[in-house]
């Protein structure tokens, strides 16, 4: 299988991605980068001002379609259904090749409704299509009593199929409304992307050095445990990267072998990931030095060294410690990284490492202030 990937967006799928997103949410809702803040930090700063740009990024395309999605809220169902479930549009929309929505024409369109009626009649009799099969029902119209028995033997919900029917009925009409919707969602994003261009070189730069197949395998081979033999396509699987879904990896395989692969992978996926990591490896360390420092003789130390750094046997007689009870204590305190040593003369020194217990309190701080705030909260 080869992996290539893309320098550049694609524009008809971020429009979608951006439609999607307005539906899902109440007009002026606030944006968040991610769902508890506090697994996304690092030396007490969190996602949201780590990123902060791109998050005014966000705010700002949505303030600007907003009106748009308002406008045309009776396109929602097409997009979104009941309870998130994604719309049958974006289904078609993904059937096509384009990369633009006016690449995107209304025989493409149809087409698209033709191969997602035919995928309905594929899933429910469980055989793979043909390639003979695919390119039959690509190239001839699909008469409304064929698409209307498809419809109604799927396993669909009945406000979805309502939804499919609607589109074989209407789909001039649609495809001009959709269309226009679309472009004007894109039109915004091409004016908006260039905020967030230094994300699309970094994206760039990491995919060039870990190689497409890593980075296809690190954002969704690993994670869904897929096999490289079940992608040994004719053509490549190609990598785009994504602004509007910025934390997220979406994969498109359709029954049309003749269409590419494509994966849509968020531009922050992989810094958040690994955010995410360093801020659990950062969790093990505050817990590993709040346990050290839980023990009274070694809280009492620290107390002492913060006054100024002490010499070994100056510890030990203001403890009334022996010299191997203190080394104990001291190297328990050394290994959490807590305290420094330097050596001056036949003396070994000891010091408060500040920068520790700052990350330490910084990190209590946090977690005083979201307390703090969730009680807020409830109170309102």
């Amino acid at each position: 299988m080869r992996v290539d990937v893309c320098e550049n967006y694609n524009y008809l799928f971020e429009a979608v991605a951006l439609a999607m997103l307005l539906f899902q949410r109440n007009a002026g809702e606030a944006v968040h980068l991610v769902e508890r803040r506090q697994l996304f930090m690092q030396d007490g700063v969190d996602a949201e001002t780590r990123f902060a740009d791109y998050k005014c990024f966000l705010e700002r395309i949505l303030a600007l379609a907003e009106p748009l999605a308002v406008r045309l809220e009776d396109l929602r169902p097409l997009f979104l259904c009941q309870e998130g479930e994604t719309g049958i549009l974006q289904g078609l929309l993904r059937t096509c090749d384009a990369t633009s929505i006016q690449d995107f024409s209304y025989a493409s369109f149809q087409q698209a409704i033709r191969l997602g009626i035919y995928q309905l009649g594929v899933n429910a009799d469980g055989a793979w299509p043909t390639q003979a099969e695919v390119e039959q029902v690509m190239a001839r119209d699909l008469p409304f009593e064929e698409a209307f028995r498809i419809v109604e033997a799927s396993s669909l919900a009945d406000h979805q199929k309502l939804f499919c029917l609607r589109l074989i009925q209407d789909s001039s009409q649609l495809f001009g409304r959709i269309r226009g919707f679309l472009s004007e969602l894109e039109a915004i994003l091409r004016q908006e992307l260039p905020a967030v261009d230094p994300y699309l070189q970094d994206f760039l730069k990491a995919a060039a050095a870990k190689g497409g197949k890593r980075l296809f395998q690190e954002a969704v081979g690993d994670f869904l445990q897929l096999d490289e033999a079940e992608f040994q396509w004719d053509k490549p699987l190609i990598i785009f990267p994504s602004a509007v879904d910025y934390n997220g990896a979406s994969l498109r395989i359709t029954v049309d072998q003749r269409l590419r692969k494509e994966l849509s992978l968020g531009l922050l996926y992989q810094p958040l990931v690994s955010l995410k990591q360093q801020a659990a490896r950062q969790q093990d360390v505050f817990l590993a030095q709040l346990k050290a420092i839980s023990d009274p003789t070694r809280f009492e130390i620290l107390h002492l060294l913060s006054d100024h750094s002490c010499y070994t046997k100056e510890l030990a007689d203001q403890l009334n410690l022996t010299s191997s009870t203190l080394s104990h204590h001291m190297a328990s305190l050394m290994r959490e990284d807590l305290v420094d040593y330097t050596i001056k003369g036949r003396r070994s020194y000891y010091s408060v490492r500040s920068t520790e217990l700052i990350k330490l309190a910084n990190a209590l701080k946090d977690l005083a202030g979201r307390s703090t705030n969730g009680q807020d909260d409830a109170r309102s």
